[in-house]
């Protein structure tokens, strides 16, 4: 996750600075509170340099003791889903139409959502370089279309268009696709070894004049 939010990449840089200011003007939206929002953004900023600081920048006094508060419960706290108990006190009766407990997991999930674009174009600029993974993963891709399903409806389902990766899909859609895929193969092979195993145990059975055995 660090790696994710401090790389020095100069298009990430740009990427990071846009998305914050989509997440800022959320909350000024939703909140009505210019003052929250430059919170916001001075403590997502400080997650993407070197993390926060121990002493916060000049703060509002409400802010300063929420700074302090999340900051102690650790590196990318809020980033990876961990909010301060505080905000519910910095945040009551500035939250609008909404109760303070839905605001902050809309405010998590723009976050998730933050991050997961990012992550996304990260793996676009890294991995699709010569060589590189998504390079890989679609010649895998390419393969197991090749082999076909060998007659198990399972992969043949995903197999199908529309269900496969296409050219634009995401290193993470081709992955859980070709395990999907690998999955079934694997399961579809171990149902076959238990059915060839019972065909010998029956026909044992049956050459030993119908005796049980073990």
């Amino acid at each position: 996750m660090p790696h994710l939010f401090k790389c020095p990449d100069d298009r990430y840089h740009g990427v990071w600075e846009s998305e914050i200011e989509k997440i800022v003007s959320w909350v000024t939206d939703s909140t009505q509170s210019f003052r929250l929002s430059d919170f916001i953004r001075r403590l997502l900023w400080a997650y993407r340099s070197t993390g926060p600081p121990d002493v916060p920048p000049d703060l509002p006094l409400e802010f300063t003791a929420l700074w302090e508060d999340q900051v102690a419960i650790g590196e990318n706290g809020p980033l990876n889903g961990f909010c301060s108990r505080m905000w519910c006190d910095v945040l009551d009766g500035c939250t609008g139409r909404c109760t303070t407990t839905t605001w902050l997991a809309r405010f998590t999930t723009k976050l998730y959502d933050m991050c997961g674009f990012l992550w996304g174009r990260r793996n676009e600029w890294v991995n699709q370089s010569e060589g590189g993974r998504l390079q890989a993963a679609r010649l895998e891709v390419e393969l197991e279309i090749q082999q076909g399903s060998g007659g198990d409806a399972r992969i043949e389902a995903l197999l199908q268009e529309g269900s496969r990766p296409v050219e634009d899909s995401s290193l993470g859609h081709i992955q859980m696709w070709l395990t999907s895929v690998k999955v079934a193969r694997l399961a579809t092979v171990s149902q076959e070894e238990r059915e060839s195993y019972s065909r010998r145990i029956m026909f044992q059975w049956v050459r030993s004049g119908n005796r049980r055995q073990s």
